[in-house]
């Protein structure tokens, strides 16, 4: 039956706003917000009206997107159980494009709809969030889409900028918000229902944290059949095998040389020479200025080659991904090597730290190192050393695991190729370990 069938939708979507505002802190409060997640007689969630109109038409998309694999029902919860058909799921989005993709990725296989919410950040939000906790003091309001009822059942969030936000959203629902943190969380790890993170960093065994071999992503072969399909008409003049160099560029661990890229794109062209094959070469978003123009002279195979700040041609990675039988990739870059891994394709790692990576030490560097700002290199010093031990990052356990396992080789080092499933069993625990929570009684 329709409730207040005489009331227009726009004046009662109003109207459950304020009713769910009001009772956010009293009994029924999950009553009012299962009322609050349906527009009367129209049988479909009103995602879109707290979205900022700039980010709206990107949300419908991936909702859209989402729910040819789940439809979107109401969540009737449980006062009893705690248990919900479809909880209402937020997805908080910040600067860095690998956090970004975690995120979705877990969305994406939870197959329960979301609701992105993109954040933007003043200069200085470090100092409101490390000394308030639970606030959006750091945040940019106009720059960030509204953050209003209905509250969501659940919270997905990664990076350290969105942690004060993620927590200010469970308080206004009056604790009710499940919140899963993906990486490394700067506060306390009890102010998550669930931690996902991976062995490069210092977290400590609890039962909140979930600990995968690799980052999630959002590779599969859907994914993957559809980038080969659009790709390989392009690669068709190339002969095979193709070996994808994908290539990162300078971190807080790592310095990119003119001589260690040299040795890397040798390394590359020497490998691609004894199959008869090609390169499928890309730089990426953290790449040095000269990158490309460095490697193009030590290679003479058959080569594509993609420059990332070409904004005027189509980015080519994922039909790399699909389309490569072999795969180079620079250690610095765990993103790039868990999609690579992903594909169950072969794997290789230049890392250029290690000695024999680096090239000729006498060689004059022409790379553009771009200097870190002098704040953000103190607060890593900061971090490192004086900080919490869980603040810590070392990304070489993810390499020396993967290397023990045989999932890797070292470049320029003999060994067996290895080639591995496609199934995501990290990401399949964590879709478990999150839908646990909304069986747990309350």
């Amino acid at each position: 039956m329709r409730l207040f069938p005489h009331v227009p939708w726009f004046s009662f979507t109003r109207q459950q706003t304020g009713f769910t505002k009001s009772l956010s802190n009293a009994p029924y409060y999950q009553v009012a917000q299962a009322l609050a997640r349906r527009l009367p007689g129209t049988g479909k969630r009103a995602y879109a009206t707290n979205l900022s109109r700039k980010r709206r038409s990107v949300t419908n998309r991936a909702i859209k997107h989402n729910s040819n694999k789940s439809s979107l029902k109401t969540c009737t919860m449980n006062s009893k159980k705690g248990t919900c058909d479809s909880p209402i799921v937020w997805t908080l989005h910040g600067q860095k494009a690998g956090d970004n993709n975690q995120v979705l990725a877990l969305a994406e296989s939870l197959g329960w709809g979301w609701t992105e919410k993109h954040m933007q950040y003043i200069s200085l939000e470090l100092i409101p969030n490390r000394l308030l906790g639970v606030t959006l003091l750091g945040l940019k309001r106009r720059q960030s889409d509204d953050l209003g009822p209905p509250w969501p059942d659940l919270v997905i969030s990664a990076g350290r900028r969105n942690e004060p936000v993620a927590r200010w959203i469970r308080k206004q629902t009056g604790g009710h918000c499940r919140l899963v943190h993906i990486g490394r969380p700067w506060a306390r790890p009890k102010h998550f229902d669930l931690i996902v993170t991976t062995p490069q960093y210092d977290l400590p065994k609890m039962p909140n944290i979930l600990y995968n071999e690799l980052p999630l992503h959002r590779i599969d072969r859907e994914k993957l059949e559809s980038a080969a399909q659009r790709w390989k008409p392009e690669f068709a003049h190339l002969p095979r095998p193709w070996f994808a160099v994908l290539v990162g560029g300078n971190s807080s661990c790592s310095q990119f040389t003119t001589a260690g890229l040299r040795y890397l794109a040798r390394s590359a062209n020497a490998i691609a020479a004894s199959k008869n094959g090609a390169l499928l070469v890309t730089t990426s978003a953290r790449s040095p200025k000269g990158t490309l123009a460095v490697m193009k002279k030590e290679i003479n195979v058959p080569a594509l080659f993609f420059d990332y700040n070409d904004r005027h041609s189509a980015n080519p990675y994922y039909g790399f991904l699909a389309l490569a039988d072999r795969f180079i990739v620079t250690a610095e870059s765990i993103s790039m090597l868990t999609e690579s891994c992903a594909t169950g394709k072969p794997v290789y790692l230049y890392d250029t730290s290690r000695p024999e990576h680096a090239g000729e030490p006498s060689e004059p560097n022409f790379i553009t190192i771009e200097p870190r700002h002098p704040v953000r290199t103190l607060g890593t010093w900061l971090r490192n050393h004086l900080g919490p031990k869980r603040l810590r990052r070392d990304i070489t356990r993810i390499h020396k695991n993967l290397l023990q396992q045989k999932r890797i080789l070292l470049l320029g080092e003999a060994g067996d190729e290895t080639t591995l499933s496609m199934d995501d069993e990290d990401l399949e625990n964590t879709v478990c370990r999150v839908k646990d929570l909304f069986q747990k009684t309350g």
